[in-house]
């Protein structure tokens, strides 16, 4: 599941359970609507809960086709979460997103996360 709030100048997601296909249309809704900051970037911060378990194989299609899409609109993108697979995650994934910046975080690290993407 994901609920996305829509801030003046970035996103803030929250994650939970199995992601689905219908959580990008909201995705990419929220996306599209956004202001892009001054750099023509959007920066994100991702929150995973606890029982995040992935993608479902149709939201993974979506995920790869929206992050290819997107790439160059990418800003910084935090991420935080409280288990180790999602920090290899973010890292193995961020060297073919050389425009954005990820970043992953430790739950008792929100507010440094907030700081790093710029909020």
């Amino acid at each position: 599941m994901l609920d996305v709030f829509e801030k003046e100048d970035y996103l803030h997601l929250q994650v939970s359970g199995t992601l689905s296909s219908g959580d990008y249309d909201i995705l990419e809704r929220a996306f599209e609507n956004l202001c892009v900051r001054e750099d023509g970037r959007i920066a994100m911060l991702i929150e995973l809960a606890p029982d995040f378990s992935g993608w479902d194989p149709a939201a993974a299609a979506r995920d790869l086709k929206f992050d290819i899409e997107h790439h160059a609109e990418f800003g910084r993108i935090a991420i935080i979460g409280d288990k180790t697979w999602e920090e290899w995650g973010v890292k193995l994934t961020n060297p073919f997103f050389p425009a954005a910046e990820m970043r992953f975080f430790e739950v008792h690290q929100h507010e440094a996360a907030r700081v790093w993407v710029g909020l």
